[in-house]
């Protein structure tokens, strides 16, 4: 298969954008989307991009953005993308990651997630626990294993210790980043749901649910969840007794 070749103008090694290409990107900015889009230009314009030795062609204007019926993939039809003139460029292994990482941002849909995804892939997490610092820093891994002159079989011994290394050094980092993410959701959610209790305790007293009083959190709660807290907290509910602290209707 040949190598796709870069259809953008370079004039005094800079890029010139065609019209077309500036119209659809200001006609996505807003106030989320600006300060990718500028950064998704800046990678673009980058002069490293002219005297690299690897690099990547890339559609400036995303595939996704032409599929229909026919062209759902480059495997079943040549892609729209290519025939938008100027759309093609060529980018260095490091600004082609990052392209398609602000492009994430700028669409914020399965297709950009699922490019930028497959490019970091072998890190085996999800692109959400990702900062922009941890993104370049894999970039940069990618680039220089990719710069090196060595068979396919090397590359392949390379990536994958590479892989190796950047999960074990930031492996615990993700692990705290994903436990504060979880523990800071549980608090949103009980406090919902205390405010939901507060707000309709009458309610849900007629509807004849179990609840009990919590003395030591001060609040309400079902009687399935007063047991659960005292399991879990044995010292501090030693003298509390679930089935003491069920609120009874008038019926009851």
């Amino acid at each position: 298969m040949p190598r796709r070749n870069s259809t953008v103008k370079i004039k005094d090694d800079k890029v010139l954008f065609s019209k077309e290409i500036l119209e659809y990107f200001e006609s996505l900015r807003n106030e989320e989307t600006s300060e990718w889009i500028n950064k998704y230009f800046e990678v673009l314009s980058d002069e490293n991009n002219l005297i690299c030795e690897k690099y990547n062609i890339h559609h400036i204007k995303p595939v996704f953005t032409f599929k229909d019926e026919t062209h759902k993939n480059r495997i079943e039809a040549k892609p729209l993308a290519d025939s938008l003139n100027e759309n093609k460029i060529r980018l260095s292994i490091y600004n082609h990651i990052l392209a398609h990482y602000y492009l994430w941002k700028i669409f914020d849909n399965w297709e950009s997630r699922h490019a930028i995804q497959q490019m970091v892939n072998g890190k085996k997490m999800y692109i959400e626990n990702l900062s922009e610092k941890e993104l370049k820093e894999i970039a940069k891994f990618e680039e220089e294993c990719a710069k090196e002159n060595q068979t396919q079989e090397e590359y392949k011994l390379k990536k994958r210790l590479s892989d190796k290394n950047w999960n074990k050094t930031h492996k615990k980092e993700v692990s705290e980043k994903n436990r504060l993410k979880y523990q800071k959701h549980r608090e949103d959610r009980l406090t919902k749901s205390r405010k939901y209790r507060a707000e309709n305790h009458d309610e849900i007293l007629a509807r004849g649910m179990r609840e009990c009083y919590d003395p030591k959190e001060n609040n309400y709660c079902t009687l399935n969840a007063l047991q659960v807290r005292k399991k879990r907290n044995k010292e501090k509910y030693k003298d509390v007794k679930p089935i003491e602290c069920l609120v009874k209707t008038k019926d009851q």
